[in-house]
């Protein structure tokens, strides 16, 4: 099973269903149901979504939309560590260092993000997009 870490991006894609993106983002998740992938979310990730979607849904309705989610995935952790090597590390955009760090603390192998090019400076893990992602890992399956 490979351990991934799905960007902000990707799970808002899945969840509010921005096409044409949803289609690889529900693969993915479905992935883990299937016992393919294990995938870890940031706490930092829910905390963005439930903001956006709040204002858009309202709050009730927005817990109701992320305990499916929530039920599929691991929580990676932002601690003090993870904090304090984003801090260090000088990265374009600190959300982005505190993504790769708390992919690493989870012991991640990939993170997946429509944003690959944002984590230029991520060099002890891969970064695919969804779309690449579904074609090198699940994909592969699916042909045999």
């Amino acid at each position: 099973m490979v351990h991934i870490l799905l960007d902000t991006d990707v799970c808002l894609d899945s969840i509010a269903g921005r096409d044409p993106w949803d289609v690889d983002a529900n693969r993915i998740f479905h992935s883990s149901v299937e016992g393919v992938t294990v995938i870890f979310v940031s706490g930092l990730s829910f905390s963005n979504m439930f903001y956006l979607l709040r204002k858009a849904h309202g709050a009730k309705q927005t817990v109701n939309k992320l305990s499916p989610m929530r039920d599929l995935v691991s929580v990676s952790p932002i601690d003090e560590k993870v904090v304090d090597a984003a801090f260090s590390a000088g990265w374009p955009d600190f959300e982005d260092a505190l993504q790769y760090y708390s992919a690493l603390k989870s012991g991640c192998s990939i993170i997946i993000s429509r944003n690959v090019s944002d984590y230029g400076r991520a060099d002890e893990l891969e970064v695919l997009s969804p779309s690449a992602f579904v074609r090198q890992f699940l994909d592969e399956g699916d042909s045999g």
